[in-house]
């Protein structure tokens, strides 16, 4: 009877593990859980929390993740760990450019360069890649002046790393070394055209946003200078003496009836 008693115990948890599988391999229709198999998935997830202003769940993970790094890397007074925490904050400015957070962005990328400058070469590529980075945000953030000077800096740190590969490769690199200086140079040949491109290109953003702005003021102006004389007319209008129009009444004949 004992072991009757075990066998149908075993036979009811085997049947419970089998039922438990079979619910873990149906799909599920998770609508709006925006997970796999879901009728709506993240779209409407995503959709629902830009329009109520809060940042998608990956980016805020994302966030919370580099600003930890970023608090421990601080903490710590090594080199390396300081390298480590200027690109945390470079990457938390890439987020705050994807969230339109540009002042922010500006912010964390203005650390990311006072850390990186008093422990990098002046030709490091590193510093290239930040001036470049703290050129775009000041573009989307409308500051094209600015902008435009933080593309010159990356550009002049790219020339410069540029000229001292050539030099080593004249010196008589051999093996790995040549081979890395002259992937290098590729590379570095091929960002100089596009970071001109950019510049080119808010030059002349900075002179359509000057000629509208222009247009702005000329309109604003002569719409007021168009209110000041129909005041102008309105008040000399007023300002005339009445007309006499006696002579346009009819007299009425004595003792003709009145209405």
């Amino acid at each position: 009877e004992e072991e009757e008693e075990e066998e149908a115990g075993n036979d009811e948890e085997k049947s419970k593990e089998e039922k438990s599988a079979e619910e873990s391999t149906l799909p599920v229709n998770n609508v709006g859980l925006g997970v796999p198999g879901s009728s709506s998935g993240n779209s409407q997830t995503e959709e629902q929390e830009e329009k109520d202003g809060n940042p998608p769940p990956n980016l805020q993970i994302a966030w919370e993740v580099l600003e930890l790094a970023r608090i421990i890397f601080s903490r710590q007074l090594t080199v390396e760990a300081k390298l480590n925490e200027a690109d945390s904050n470079l990457m938390l400015a890439e987020i705050g450019m994807e969230l339109e957070q540009y002042d922010q962005a500006i912010a964390d990328i203005q650390t990311c360069l006072e850390i990186q400058m008093p422990l990098l070469d002046p030709d490091d590529r590193m510093l290239a890649e930040t001036h470049y980075n703290m050129a775009l945000a000041l573009a989307l953030a409308e500051r094209f002046d600015d902008s435009i000077k933080e593309y010159r800096k990356a550009e002049r740190i790219i020339i410069a790393r540029l000229e001292k590969n050539k030099c080593s490769i004249e010196e008589g690199l051999k093996g790995e070394s040549l081979d890395k200086a002259r992937q290098e140079l590729s590379e570095l040949e091929s960002i100089l055209p596009e970071i001109r491109t950019r510049i080119e290109d808010l030059e002349e953003s900075k002179t359509s946003m000057q000629t509208i702005k222009a247009l702005k003021e000329e309109q604003s102006d002569a719409q007021g200078g168009e209110a000041a004389a129909s005041k102008e007319s309105k008040d000399a209008a007023a300002a005339q003496p009445a007309s006499n129009i006696s002579h346009l009444i009819k007299k009425r004949k004595t003792g003709q009836p009145t209405c």
